[in-house]
């Protein structure tokens, strides 16, 4: 059983092309691709120490499995809208239709624990 890669997701209020941030991970010596089925995903084939990726201490790349990248963006949240996240786990779906909204909005964020 091989381990799963890592997948990261573009913050597209410091980033506005994937391949940018794309581009910083490769030219820092990483096995990176974009994901195959979200527009703003990284995906890193081998694990790795998270501070030592670029951009991620500046929020340009956040760690997200391409699944949930892909969750927040078929809701497709435009800004000024009102969104209710009822399985919010630790925030990265969120964060993304945050992101998606342009910071204008209410976005409530909510879960069991």
């Amino acid at each position: 059983m091989q381990p799963a890669p890592l997948d990261l997701r573009v913050n597209t209020l410091k980033c506005e092309e994937r391949i940018d941030a794309l581009r910083e991970i490769i030219n820092a010596g990483y096995d990176a691709t974009s994901t195959p089925w979200s527009p703003i995903g990284i995906r890193l084939e081998e694990r790795t120490a998270l501070g030592r990726i670029p951009g991620l201490l500046d929020g340009i790349v956040e760690p997200q499995d391409e699944g949930s990248q892909l969750v927040a963006s078929l809701l497709e949240a435009q800004p000024g809208e009102t969104v209710a996240d009822y399985c919010a786990g630790s925030g990265g779906k969120t964060l993304q239709i945050a992101a998606s909204m342009k910071n204008k909005g209410r976005l409530y964020s909510m879960d069991v624990s």
